[in-house]
């Protein structure tokens, strides 16, 4: 089934861990940190997130712009995420706030714009997100916790995010951590073993640059 990165790609990250010996890396080139504004999910153009796991997988996150959907006429009010992914390569979702939080919508013809995060999060809250040709997610707001991103302790919100496969019904469950100014800080994926991916770096490229280039480790 295709899949796509819709919240932050986690069951999309799963699928490299079947080709450890083959994995490329996505070299994405060093730019000034960003600064961490009071904001649950920034979505600032030019920001970039890069995680690594500790099998060395790498994924860039970036906001390269402003669109619209392929087929309206309106102006282009939609934030562009792009994921660079190790072996599936480049990714796009597109993204826009909302009075509930962050919609995103896959720009497929007959999808549906999908609530894939709410805030501000708060215990207890749950939301489904049902893109017609992925995994349905179901999301619940858990207790928040303490982790350490970038040098620095910071509380986090966590979300767990449990997928069921549309064909077989099987379930898997990954985990997602925010911080407020900096989005997404950790993410744990699984897909038959555990992976996590941890921030290493958040700063400001040049919107709608270049893709990086994949190179072996």
């Amino acid at each position: 089934m295709k899949r796509s990165p819709f919240i932050v790609a986690g069951i999309v990250l799963a699928a490299f861990f079947g080709f450890q010996s083959l994995v490329l890396l996505t070299r994405e080139p060093a730019h000034p940190r960003a600064s961490m504004a009071d904001d649950d999910y920034p979505l600032e153009e030019g920001l970039t997130w890069v995680y690594k796991s500790s099998m060395g997988l790498q994924v860039v996150r970036r906001v390269v712009g402003r669109g619209a959907l392929h087929w309206e006429s309106t102006l282009a009010s939609w934030h562009v995420m792009q994921f660079d992914l190790p072996l599936l390569g480049r990714k796009r979702l597109l993204m826009q706030r909302t009075d509930d939080g962050v919609v995103a919508h896959s720009d497929n013809i007959g999808d549906v714009q999908q609530l894939i995060m709410r805030f501000p999060m708060k215990v207890g809250d749950t939301w489904t997100i049902d893109f017609p040709n992925e995994d349905l997610a179901e999301c619940t707001v858990l207790e928040p916790e303490a982790i350490d991103v970038l040098s620095k302790r910071a509380l986090a919100s966590k979300l767990r995010v449990v997928r069921t496969h549309r064909k077989t019904g099987k379930k898997t469950t990954d985990y997602e951590w925010y911080v407020r100014g900096i989005g997404l800080a950790k993410m744990e994926v699984t897909f038959g073993l555990k992976a996590t991916f941890n921030l290493i770096r958040f700063e400001r490229a040049a919107a709608s640059g270049g893709p990086p280039s994949p190179q072996k480790e």
